[in-house]
């Protein structure tokens, strides 16, 4: 029989009663939680492309040349 949702106990065939419950409890995932995950996987690459492009002159250069190629 269950106590609550996966939690109680069971009989077995040879007459001992045993608790059972999960191994690991389940952790809900709110809004803020999926909000933060998302800003660190979008965050985190852009800083390793900033730190990049700021260490390579050559980028640089090629980025000026094509933002400012009409004028």
């Amino acid at each position: 029989w269950e106590t609550s949702t996966n939690n109680g106990y069971m009989i077995t065939e040879f007459g001992n009663v045993v608790a059972f419950s999960p191994l690991v409890e389940e952790v809900e995932a709110g809004i803020m939680t999926i909000l933060v995950l998302g800003a660190v996987s979008i965050s985190v690459p852009g800083v390793i492309l900033g730190l990049i492009y700021m260490n390579s002159p050559w980028l640089q250069k090629k980025y000026n040349q094509w933002r400012f190629k009409g004028k």
